[in-house]
């Protein structure tokens, strides 16, 4: 064994077990406060990029384990969010919900929103379908 592995792995190093001293276990408690002082000290040590760039590898990590537990199961893929409607949109939508819908009264002011969110996101559905359609007509 070279001397650079003897001393990453010196369990695995020959040595004469009388002459070396056994090492103190250290309790669970003690391994926790180490743990999260090198955590601390790690995050620090990170510029803005490499943080971002760890984070990045561990939200895809749990994506893929999600995934692989879902398909194990048998249960659909995931579904992004939709992007939100912009000012813009919300209010087009927004007149749209009170000419088609005149004297509707709501119990709180979100039901009209979520109203206008579906009617929006139906009439996307209903473009991308025509679209999807006529792709071969042009």
């Amino acid at each position: 064994m070279s001397a650079r592995a003897e001393r990453r792995h010196p369990e695995k190093a020959a040595v004469d077990p009388a002459v070396c001293e056994p090492r103190r276990k250290r309790t669970r408690e003690e391994m926790r406060a180490l743990g999260v002082i090198g955590g601390y000290a790690r995050a620090a040590s990170l510029t803005e990029d490499e943080m971002r760039e760890q984070m990045r590898r561990v939200r895809a990590a749990r994506t893929a384990k999600d995934d692989a537990r879902r398909a194990e199961q048998g249960l659909p893929p995931r579904v992004s969010t939709p992007k939100p409607l912009s000012d813009e949109e919300e209010a087009f939508w927004l007149t749209v919900v009170d000419e088609r819908f005149p004297g509707r009264v709501y119990d709180n002011r979100m039901q009209k929103k979520r109203l206008a969110l579906r009617l929006a996101r139906e009439a996307a559905a209903r473009a991308a379908e025509a679209a999807f359609r006529n792709r071969g007509a042009e």
